[in-house]
């Protein structure tokens, strides 16, 4: 019989534990490829060089494909190249940080530390789950027939379920899709917002996203739709379908659809191997610990509808030790429990402290919250397990050091530049729509304002990092960067550039 006052790490009326959060993991098992990888991988196409360091195409693949930043504001082969400059410039950061000294501080070792441990379990997660997946003749077939429907698909995002069900009742009072679209594109980051997604076929959505537009008619609009990046409501404007399908077609589409099929199939896998390794082990959190919690920290089931890259509200070291002064009588109370281990309210709040700020449960709404502890207690059984099989040691691993270095650096001084980053009062009037319409354009043009920038932030963002580009190639004068331009050229034709929501299932 389940105890009332414990619940499972789902935090949902069904006890289905850890199911939740492993979409996070999920997205993160596809970085770094999907061998076991203990050794050296053979020698690949370097797209990038910075001094000694070298880039090869898969890595760099790999970084841009799941980078919810990118792209920015250019296409083709410059946003590429672009996207190269910030790799390269990471390196330069790790370099002069540790000139620095800020290599040994306290929160950059946390943070090596946490990122360290994450590339533990997602090199036990690939051994485990994607080596596994096969792909029959008889799919690609199936696959590819589904593909010849093709339907016409607008998306409306939302961050959070309750600004997404605010969303819906307007289009269900007569609101129009595309006044709604454009109200919340006005107040959200443009490269995740709503758009005309355009044509799509079979493969090219998240499977959640395309399992819904696939059940609307022409017309009509379905309810909101989790994904990765939030909450969409999707509107199917058109439907088509190839009646004629042959051989030649098929095996010309056959490769792209191989990668398609391989990687829903990894999702499925990955989803039931963490029900089948995490059930047994009864992981419960206590209902009345985490009520308190919540109370105490005032987190609300409203989401905030405003973003800002530094403004989210995260659990910060002073509130983790107000909760621990507020918690005195308590701290020894349990708030997790399993069949092998059982954590205090103290054990949490410490193994919370020990995490880099932004990678605590964050506090903007109160289901990001469960969802968040649950990423913590879920990692801490797979780095157990990892560590236990002797993933601690892969190549992988080890070779991520400069790579993590390099981000934590570049995060630190870009901070200091977008803080200090004040624009022209005439681009700060252009974002105001206080300019006269035959001034716009000259304005975007003398400083840069590209198009798609619907917000200052944007503006702000983007040439901040600019800025930082080249600072550093400043500091480093003697650093060689070498780029392979042919290979940045071909890369950029095989990614569709035109919608963000399926911008690379489509290539390669």
């Amino acid at each position: 019989m389940k105890r009332k006052n414990t619940f499972w790490v789902k935090f949902s009326r069904k006890p289905l534990p850890l199911k939740c959060p492993f979409i996070v993991l999920l997205s993160l098992l596809l970085v770094g490829g999907f061998a076991c990888q203990k050794h050296p991988a053979r020698q690949e196409e370097v797209v990038l060089q910075v001094g000694s360091q070298t880039v090869t195409l898969k890595e760099f693949r790999n970084l841009y494909e799941l980078d919810p930043g990118f792209p920015g504001y250019r296409k083709g082969p410059e946003g590429l190249l672009e996207y190269a400059e910030k790799i390269a410039d990471q390196a330069l950061a790790e370099k002069l940080a540790e000139q620095n000294g800020l290599l040994e501080v306290d929160n950059f070792k946390r943070h090596l530390n946490y990122e360290r441990n994450q590339e533990i379990i997602h090199a036990f997660y690939r051994c485990a789950v994607a080596r596994k997946v096969q792909v029959s003749e008889a799919e690609l077939r199936i696959a590819f027939r589904k593909s010849a429907v093709k339907l016409r698909v607008k998306n409306l995002f939302a961050w959070d379920k309750s600004e997404a069900d605010r969303l819906y009742r307007s289009l269900e009072s007569g609101v129009p899709f595309d006044t709604l679209a454009s109200q919340v594109n006005a107040i959200q980051r443009r490269d995740i917002g709503s758009a005309d997604l355009g044509e799509v076929s079979w493969g090219e959505l998240e499977p959640a996203l395309e399992e819904a537009v696939y059940r609307l008619q022409p017309g009509t609009f379905s309810s909101p739709v989790p994904s990765r990046w939030g909450y969409h409501i999707l509107l199917v404007t058109g439907r088509s379908e190839q009646k004629i399908l042959t051989e030649d077609e098929f095996c010309l589409r056959k490769k792209q659809l191989f990668r398609k099929v391989k990687r829903r199939k990894e999702e499925i896998a990955a989803a039931a191997y963490l029900k089948h390794y995490l059930d047994p082990f009864q992981i419960r959190v206590k209902s009345a610990a985490f009520r308190k919690i919540v109370s105490l920290l005032k987190i609300s089931g409203e989401g905030r509808k405003n973003r800002n890259i530094f403004s989210s509200p995260i659990l910060t070291n002073t509130k983790i030790a107000q909760l621990r002064s507020q918690l005195q009588s308590e701290l020894d109370q349990p708030f997790m429990t399993s069949t092998c281990a059982v954590w205090s309210t103290g054990d949490f709040l410490q193994k919370v402290s020990e995490l880099p700020p932004e990678h605590r449960p964050a506090l903007r709404s109160l289901n990001k919250f469960k969802n968040d502890i649950g990423v913590v207690i879920r990692d801490e059984f797979l780095l157990k397990e990892a560590r236990r099989r002797g993933f601690d040691t892969a190549y992988s691993v080890d070779s991520l050091q400069h790579r993590i270095a390099g981000k934590l650096s570049y995060d630190y001084y870009f901070r200091k530049i977008f803080q200090s980053f004040k624009p022209q009062q005439k681009v700060v009037d252009f974002f105001m729509n206080k300019l006269p319409a035959a001034e716009m354009q000259q304005v975007a043009e003398q400083f840069g304002i590209l198009p798609g920038m619907t917000r200052l932030e944007d503006y702000r963002y983007y040439h901040a990092a600019r800025k930082l580009h080249e600072w550093l190639l400043a500091k480093f004068p003697a650093v060689k960067i070498r780029v392979n331009h042919p290979l940045f050229s071909s890369e950029a034709k095989k990614i569709n550039w035109n919608n963000p929501l399926r911008m690379f299932v489509t290539r390669r």
